[in-house]
């Protein structure tokens, strides 16, 4: 029988067509078509990188074992988020991928290489970011804090070195390290109540495998909670720990008082005095209690101050006072000048208060390059001429004027705790230049850029209709030439929800 010559003839071609690339275009694009082109056939990577991540100024090695050309690169290879490239054909099959701008740091990078309608190779690759503390657990300036709580530190990148040597807590607490993917968690052995503790990751904790470090010491202090503050049937509390009286007064001290009972049963009060020698010794225990954070309510709560060394003058058994819904200490009677701590007990709570007699009334504040200091007589209600005014420790002083006016050259921070000592013949008086509520507020960032602008706003009317339209007018400005104005600014108008409708 004859043999048909066309038959292997057609399979070669058909073999040839299915072997050979298939080019088309769809809408400008060109798309590759390879059918046995397989992930490890075609590979991608950087050219700058290491344990952290690829370097913003990398560029790409795109290496094949099939077939391509630098056109077919370009054209079906993309880069989200977009990326402007070029592509350098390189020997034996390999493609630089040149980005046309450095990358940005820490950003995750997605490139596709279409090789059919449905088929496409990918890659990922995420760029270097700042070897960093991401976050803690507890978190900083918490309260209430159980003690049986593990301390974890999450960082920016995985596999960082043993952080052992690089963690620091105060109060000392033994413990141990479990690392989980980019947590590094501290288990203590045992943690106190009712107390400050201050964590510190320091700066030089490697990443191996990379240049980086922690560039930086990372503090957080957290509190933990008082495990009876819910099973006391009653509570004492001092509302103002500092508080100044006049030698023709009797002292009269707030308290806060609950009892589960109901606000019938007032117990007694137990009060002793103590004296302080001087005005340094007053501000100095002032100090010493300002350390502990305003934000760590049990322990400034709690807060003792050692009365073993001072002077005690005076001790005394009341009953607490109410009046309306006031409960207070009233003592029997007025107290010479000077500077004192009353020791308030109540069954097993112990509280202190700090306060001065004095009958120097004195108006402090601080402005951009001066103090301004103002003192009055409470006596016959004049003012004080040539009372000398002195910056606690600072070597700073004037004297007031015929208006009992007295500026006092020089800044503060935001966070400092300034005192003035007031002076006049043999009376004297302390006055805080910054508040604790205001040092507070510059240690979390609160209150503090909006001193940098003039803020205005204006109503068109004071009463409106349910259906009126209201029109307003304001202004913002900057107070001096460095500061920017904001690029956006909201107008809101919300119910107010206090005591009123």
């Amino acid at each position: 029988m004859r043999k048909n010559p066309k038959i292997p003839v057609i399979a070669l071609v058909l073999c040839a067509l299915v072997g050979m690339v298939a080019l088309y275009f769809k809408g400008g694009q060109q798309v590759v078509d390879l059918t046995s082109a397989q992930a490890a056939e075609i590979e991608l990577e950087p050219t700058q990188a290491d344990s952290a991540g690829v370097d913003p100024n990398s560029r790409f090695l795109l290496k094949s074992s099939v077939s391509l050309d630098e056109e077919m690169v370009a054209n079906n290879l993309s880069i989200e988020p977009q990326v402007n490239f070029h592509v350098e054909d390189g020997a034996d099959e390999e493609f630089l991928i040149v980005p046309e701008d450095t990358l940005e740091a820490n950003q995750v990078y997605k490139f596709s290489l279409s090789l059919s309608k449905e088929h496409s190779l990918k890659w990922a690759f995420q760029t270097k970011g700042q070897f960093k503390v991401t976050g803690t657990l507890p978190r900083d300036q918490s309260t209430g804090v159980p003690i049986n709580t593990g301390i974890e530190v999450s960082f920016s990148h995985l596999n960082f070195a043993d952080p052992t040597g690089y963690f620091e807590i105060s109060p000392k607490v033994k413990g141990r390290f479990e690392i989980h993917k980019k947590t590094a968690v501290f288990i203590p052995e045992s943690l106190q109540p009712s107390t400050v503790y201050t964590v510190r990751v320091k700066k030089g904790l490697k990443l191996p495998g990379s240049s980086q470090t922690l560039e930086e010491d990372f503090v957080f202090q957290f509190e933990t909670q008082d495990p009876d503050q819910n099973k006391v049937d009653y509570s004492l509390d001092v509302f103002d720990r500092t508080l100044e009286f006049t030698t023709s007064s009797s002292p009269v001290i707030p308290l806060g008082f609950y009892h589960s009972r109901g606000r019938d049963e007032l117990p007694d009060i137990g009060v002793k005095i103590f004296r302080y020698k001087n005005t340094q010794e007053y501000i100095g225990k002032l100090q010493e209690r300002e350390k502990i954070p305003l934000w760590a309510y049990s322990s400034r709560r709690d807060y003792l101050e050692d009365t073993s060394q001072l002077e005690e003058i005076s001790s005394f058994s009341t009953d607490l006072k109410r009046f309306n819904y006031d409960t207070f200490v009233e003592f029997p009677q007025p107290l010479p000048a000077g500077f004192y701590l009353a020791e308030i007990s109540c069954k097993d709570i112990r509280r202190q208060v700090w306060f001065q007699v004095t009958d120097l009334a004195v108006y402090a504040v601080q402005g951009e390059n001066q103090a301004l200091v103002w003192v009055h007589d409470l006596v016959n209600g004049s003012i004080v001429p040539g009372a000398v005014i002195t910056k606690y420790r600072a070597g700073v002083s004037a004297v007031t004027d015929e208006n009992g006016l007295a500026r006092l050259a020089g800044t503060a921070q935001i966070g400092d705790s300034s005192y003035f000592i007031v002076s006049n013949d043999k009376r004297e008086s302390v006055v805080a230049l910054m508040p604790e509520y205001y040092i507070y507020q510059g240690r979390s960032g609160m209150g503090y850029s909006s001193r940098d602008y003039w803020k205005y706003l204006y109503l068109d009317r004071g009463l409106y209709q349910p259906d009126d339209t209201i029109c307003y007018w304001g202004l913002v400005k900057p107070r001096e030439q460095e500061n920017t104005l904001p690029e956006r600014i909201s107008v809101s108008i919300t119910k107010w929800e206090g005591w009123q409708d």
